[in-house]
């Protein structure tokens, strides 16, 4: 009978801010996962919906986030890396620390996977999100190649999230406040007034707090 060798090796603990973790399958030998089972590497859970055998695969946890150019674009500060493609079907969940947010909103976050760095990220928009327990999770019931697995904002999300704005009359004048949930990169915001929604005169500008995940107010009289 066929022996199943497994070498897990941790490079540092999960409470911390590693550089990197390490699942290692040797060659020639394979690691099973049976069918509705949940297997968790470093914070990496897989729950394959059908049984599942990883072979000569190396998975590699990173601390360093994915960039990018497009607000909200840039993944958490943690990311799964497969040697080899794997093919799987079912959950896949991830667990992370409130510091790897990045600065994305914990709420909107996704699940968001590509075979090969080469190739654009995909996200699960089925994912659900564990705020109080930072676990985010998602459900692939069609087979799905996983080769970088991390957590990304929803696709387009804008770097402000408004979520109130008002105008009061105060006498003469007009008082005008709102309030955001999210900041990232922000600079500022303008006021700008028409008096016949076609043509706009800057009134000012009001300074934004730049980066947050919690309810900031603001205020302008015109």
């Amino acid at each position: 009978m066929k022996k199943h060798q497994l070498l897990i090796c941790a490079l540092a603990g999960f409470a911390g801010h590693p550089l990197s973790a390490q699942f290692h399958a040797q060659p020639g030998a394979s690691f099973f996962m049976q069918s509705g089972a949940w297997v968790s590497i470093d914070g990496l859970s897989l729950q394959p919906s059908a049984a599942h055998t990883l072979t000569d695969v190396t998975i590699t946890r990173s601390g360093t986030a994915i960039p990018s150019s497009e607000p909200g674009g840039q993944s958490i500060s943690r990311v799964y890396n497969f040697s080899s493609v794997v093919s799987f079907t079912g959950a896949v969940g991830i667990a992370y620390l409130e510091p790897e947010l990045n600065g994305l909103t914990e709420g909107t976050l996704q699940i968001a996977n590509r075979p090969v760095v080469a190739q654009p990220f995909v996200r699960a928009t089925n994912s659900t999100v564990d705020q109080a327990g930072n676990y985010i999770r998602a459900l692939y019931a069609n087979t799905v190649n996983l080769g970088q697995v991390t957590a990304l904002a929803p696709e387009g999300a804008l770097p402000v999230a408004l979520i109130h704005f008002d105008v009061t009359a105060e006498g003469g004048s007009a008082h005008l406040s709102w309030s955001t949930a999210y900041e990232q990169n922000s600079s500022h915001f303008e006021i700008q007034h028409s008096p016949d929604a076609s043509n706009w005169n800057l009134l000012g500008k009001v300074q934004s707090k730049r980066n947050n995940n919690f309810l900031r107010q603001y205020g302008f009289t015109h």
